[in-house]
């Protein structure tokens, strides 16, 4: 369960920048991260989420603001915490499992030293369901089964904040889903604190309590991922969730999704257009309408089982299901 709003952020982040010369890469970013919380940060290549998180990882140095970790500074005001003292636990994109050691040691490898070492070990291996893999290498996994390894052994000296670094990339698409479910699960039932860095929106609105959303280094909206999805703080920010169309209707403009419009017959109010083109999605069709007034063309979902109109019909455009 994610903390209340008034508890104390397990990260907290204060116009933070990150810059390497003249080149700014982070500018003034704001974030909290609630205890036991999913937070993600989405955005496109190349706008900073990784930076973000190895800033926080104390991987990169920080040129202003301020990072707390569990109330405790570790960036910022003259204060650099090194990695190793952050409390922060790494899942990079392709899981850097150590090759030449078995599942059991690579989880136990941050536990040496520690009393019940072989305890937790068991426990985080059932966790993630890999106890007849125990005593396997890494390259006899498949992908799937090592980016589980690589997060029990982050989650092992219980950290008080897991990252992770687009952690499916690698993925195929069937896997990809399937991993995501169970990473979620283990996630919620670990009870840790987690930051998730991806570009894949379908991602973010899975597994994340809110969504941070990241574009040109800076942040554009934050919030849980039913809000991003429906209210959109700009069209920016919609396009990362799917498609999405900007019209104007009755003189207004909309930020509208394919399945929240319909097509209708001409002489009927709406938007006016000629079908453009048509594309089968499996679940639905997309069609294309070629306003006749020139704004941009618009996509609508017309459910697989519904009829669909020839490249050429004369349509027009509602807004809302019919």
């Amino acid at each position: 369960m994610t903390a209340p709003p008034s508890a104390a952020p397990m990260l907290s982040v204060e116009e933070m920048s990150v810059g390497y010369g003249r080149r700014t890469v982070l500018a003034d970013v704001d974030l909290r991260v609630a205890s036991g919380s999913i937070t993600a940060v989405l955005g496109p290549s190349g706008c900073g989420k990784t930076t973000l998180l190895r800033a926080v990882a104390g991987l990169e140095p920080i040129t202003a603001g301020v990072i707390a970790i569990a109330g405790r500074t570790v960036s910022g005001a003259g204060r650099h915490v090194p990695p190793e003292r952050r409390d922060v636990g790494l899942v990079p994109q392709e899981g850097a499992l150590f090759p030449h050691l078995t599942v059991r040691r690579n989880i136990g490898f941050g536990l040496r030293g520690r009393a019940g070492r072989r305890e937790r070990v068991d426990e985080l291996i059932d966790l993630v369901g890999l106890h007849d893999l125990a005593d396997r290498r890494p390259g006899s996994l498949s992908g799937g089964q090592r980016q589980r390894v690589a997060l029990a052994r982050a989650l092992a000296p219980a950290p008080a904040l897991i990252g992770l670094d687009e952690p499916f990339s690698a993925l195929d698409s069937g896997l990809r889903t399937r991993l995501r479910a169970e990473v979620g699960v283990l996630l919620r039932s670990s009870g840790a604190t987690v930051l998730l860095v991806t570009h894949d929106p379908a991602e973010a609105l899975a597994l994340a309590d809110q969504v941070v959303v990241l574009l040109d280094g800076r942040v554009h909206q934050v919030g849980a991922p039913e809000e991003l999805y429906t209210a959109p703080a700009d069209f920016r920010v919609g396009e990362l969730f799917g498609e999405l169309n900007r019209l104007t209707l009755d003189g207004e403009v909309h930020f509208l999704r394919p399945h929240e419009l319909t097509l209708a017959r001409t002489g009927i109010d709406g938007l006016p257009g000629s079908v453009a083109a048509v594309e089968f999605r499996g679940s639905h069709h997309l069609v294309s309408v070629a306003p006749t007034d020139g704004q941009p063309p618009v996509a609508v979902a017309i459910p697989a089982t519904g009829e669909v109109p020839e490249p050429g019909t004369a349509v027009v455009v509602r807004a809302g299901r019919s």
